[in-house]
C-alpha cells in the first residue's frame, strides 16, 4: 500500500524555498529602512548636538558679556557716588565763599561808611 501525499515533496520543498527566500527578502527589506531611519537619526542627533553646542557656546559669551556689563555698571555708579560727594563738597564750599564774601562786602561797606 502506497502512502499518498497531497503534495509530493519536491513541490513542499520549492514552496518551502519560496516562503523562506521571500521572509529573507522582506528581512532584508526591514534592515534597509531600519537602516536609511538609523542614518537619517544620527544626522539629525550631529545636527542637533551641533545646535546645542552652538547655543552653550552662545550663552558662554552671553554670561561673559553680562559679567562685564555688571562690572561697567558698578564702576559707574562708585564714579557716580563719587561726584556726587565731591558736588556736595562743591555747594557746601560755594555757600561758605558766598558768605564769606557776603561779610567781606558788610564789612568794606561798613568800612566806606566810617570814613565819609
Amino acid at each position: 500500500m502506497s502512502f499518498s501525499r497531497p503534495y509530493p515533496t519536491s513541490i513542499q520543498y520549492a514552496d518551502s524555498l519560496r516562503d523562506a527566500r521571500k521572509e529573507i527578502d522582506d528581512g532584508a527589506r526591514r534592515k534597509a529602512e531600519i537602516d536609511v531611519k538609523v542614518a537619517r537619526l544620527k544626522d539629525d542627533l550631529a545636527e542637533i548636538r551641533s545646535r546645542y553646542e552652538d547655543v552653550q557656546h552662545r550663552r558662554e559669551n552671553d554670561r561673559e558679556k553680562i559679567n562685564q556689563w555688571k562690572h561697567a555698571i558698578d564702576d559707574a555708579q562708585s564714579e557716580l557716588e563719587m561726584l556726587r560727594a565731591r558736588w556736595r563738597q562743591l555747594t557746601d564750599e560755594e555757600k561758605r565763599l558766598n558768605g564769606d564774601n557776603a561779610r567781606i562786602w558788610e564789612e568794606l561797606q561798613k568800612a566806606r561808611n566810617v570814613s565819609v
